[in-house]
């Protein structure tokens, strides 16, 4: 695990894991360290997810999620779906993303789970909208996404400052 910090590669750190946000290995650093990682999930009922190029292909959870004074497993499903949907934005922008998520049901959780990246095409804006019924849900997320875009744009330019206090600007009303 150390060296994929050192090198550079995305390793979520531990303050994040607490916010309830998943630990991100990649597959090199899962292959050999696959049964550690296996215990983590099982042992302390924390998600992990794992891919390659800093981008999460698979998320691991428990078969028994625990209820933490956090949230339940609705919020560790908001949790794994922000990281997936959002997974460069910084911690500010996820937090009420997940807020929001682990107020729905497990159903609706489920069918966000299955979106994989942004823009949605219209068959899939469509078939999202019959499952959640609320076009509210995808549009925030979708807000959240162009924010967290704009943030990251802003950081390879020199720019971040100036661009977090204009999404501080913003409001999701």
């Amino acid at each position: 695990m150390k060296k994929a910090a050192q090198s550079g590669k995305r390793v979520i750190s531990k303050p994040l894991m607490k916010q309830g946000i998943c630990r991100h290995y990649n597959i090199a650093d899962a292959r050999t360290n696959i049964s550690r990682i296996v215990a983590e999930v099982a042992n302390k009922g924390e998600c992990v997810t794992i891919g390659a190029r800093n981008e999460p292909s698979v998320i691991m959870l428990p078969m028994a999620a625990p209820v933490s004074p956090i949230g339940n497993y609705e919020y560790q499903l908001a949790c794994i779906i922000s990281e997936k949907l959002l997974g460069h934005a910084p911690l500010h922008v996820k937090r009420p993303q997940i807020e929001e998520l682990s107020k729905l049901s497990r159903k609706q959780l489920f069918v966000l789970m299955e979106i994989e990246r942004f823009p949605l095409s219209a068959a899939v804006r469509k078939k999202v909208l019959k499952e959640l019924g609320d076009p509210i849900i995808i549009e925030r997320i979708e807000k959240r996404r162009k924010i967290a875009d704009s943030i990251l744009a802003a950081k390879k330019a020199g720019l971040f400052e100036a661009s977090e206090h204009a999404t501080g600007m913003l409001t999701f009303e």
